[in-house]
């Protein structure tokens, strides 16, 4: 055994050397691209962590103007040509974020802008994002928006710009006409029934009897109407004295896809004070020639204040509007059907539906709806976040520098 393991041992003749040397000979050739890759990947991991903090930095400026545009910031450009440019108060990711609002087309009520958001690093790099976006107004904007066919009947007048398709045009329009509101942009009626149908208006029904096979609100006994809810068809009316006055203290909420609500269609007249609150129906038919109304306001109802009045269905509106003044805002509103309007007076507020008709000798005059002197923020009971100024983003390219 001692005598092979000797000879394996002296027949070895130095390969093991050799093995060494050829590891060591490639080793020193790759040795010195490797660390050079490292480097590179090193100093690339950098550029694309700063690149990526410049691009959320220069994002966020774009986010801050969109939200500018839909709080419409009395410093926002309201004329084609005329330019926002400001510097974020706050860094973001430790860039400074220059944006600039251009106004490329339309109106004060809604049109077409490019936004121009750029973030700068310490080191001068920066990355610019130029996003081009269109603004649709507010509903209360103007007198009338729609979507579709506006019918203007002889001698109606309507004092306020209009947004609609004016198929019948016998009337007069004190104003601007624009293009119909966008129909991709117009609310859902989830959003409005989330909004509405909570407590305390859930947890509540309307006060109601019997009367010959109607459920009806008697506002000579119920001088404060809401929160609450009916589900079906209800009758709000006065059998008591003329003249009574009944006072909204809360949303009235219809149920039913099929439900009529009917306001001072007969009997006795009666004042409807709106006080900055709402009447919301949910049901019946969408289409204004089947003559089937989710909302019917009589002639025995006196409209008075300030408050919003909507439907998902057709609307008939013909309210007693005497009493009224320039100083209340009746925003009247079909989410998917339309509103045959024929007030006697003139009814001051805003009209919004899918088509809208005015009867004919009819006044409507837009007026500025109701807002908190304080702080200026709006006072009605509305989903503003459903609807205030619509923005939709048309591109969004990024250019890093």
């Amino acid at each position: 055994m001692k005598i092979a393991v000797k000879r394996l041992i002296r027949d070895e003749k130095g390969r093991t050397m050799i093995l060494a040397l050829i590891l060591l000979v490639v080793g020193g050739l790759i040795i010195t691209p490797l660390l050079a890759y490292m480097s590179t990947g090193l100093i690339a991991g950098e550029v694309y962590e700063r690149s990526t903090a410049e691009l959320y930095a220069a994002d966020a400026g774009v986010e801050d103007a969109l939200w500018q545009l839909k709080q419409t910031d009395p410093d926002i450009p309201t004329t084609p040509g005329q330019s926002l440019n400001y510097t974020l108060n706050s860094a973001v990711n430790n860039k400074t974020i220059e944006v600039t609002i251009d106004m490329i087309s339309g109106t004060s009520g809604g049109g077409l802008y490019k936004i121009t958001s750029t973030a700068t690093s310490a080191g001068g790099s920066n990355t610019t994002i130029e996003s081009y976006v269109q603004t649709f107004p507010l509903f209360w904007d103007h007198a009338i928006t729609s979507t579709g066919d506006i019918t203007l009947q002889p001698n109606s007048v309507v004092y306020g710009d209009v947004m609609g398709d004016i198929t019948v045009d016998k009337g007069t329009v004190y104003g601007d006409t624009s293009d119909p509101y966008s129909s991709d942009e117009w609310p859902f009626s989830e959003d409005f029934r989330a909004f509405y149908f909570q407590p305390p208006v859930s947890n509540a029904t309307l006060p109601y009897e019997n009367c010959g096979g109607k459920d009806t609100l008697d506002v000579s006994v119920n001088s404060t109407i809401g929160p609450g809810f009916h589900e079906g068809n209800f009758y709000i009316e006065n059998s008591g004295t003329a003249g009574v006055t009944a006072t909204l203290t809360g949303t009235v909420y219809i149920k039913g896809d099929a439900a009529q609500l009917f306001i001072g269609a007969e009997v006795q007249d009666f004042y409807l004070d709106l006080n900055y609150q709402t009447i919301y129906v949910e049901g019946c038919d969408y289409d204004l020639d089947s003559s089937q109304y989710a909302l019917t306001i009589g002639g025995k109802c006196h409209i008075i204040g300030s408050g919003a009045i909507i439907a998902e269905g057709n609307i008939y509106a013909q309210p007693n509007m005497e009493a009224a003044t320039e100083d209340d805002f009746v925003f009247l509103m079909s989410l998917f059907g339309g509103v045959l309007l024929q007030p006697n007076g003139t009814l001051y507020g805003t009209v919004a539906a899918q088509d809208v008709y005015l009867g004919p000798g009819n006044i409507l005059s837009h007026t500025d709806a109701p807002t908190d002197p304080e702080t200026g923020e709006q006072v009605l009971s509305f989903p503003m976040d459903a609807v205030e100024a619509a923005v939709k983003i048309l591109t969004w390219d990024i250019n890093p520098q």
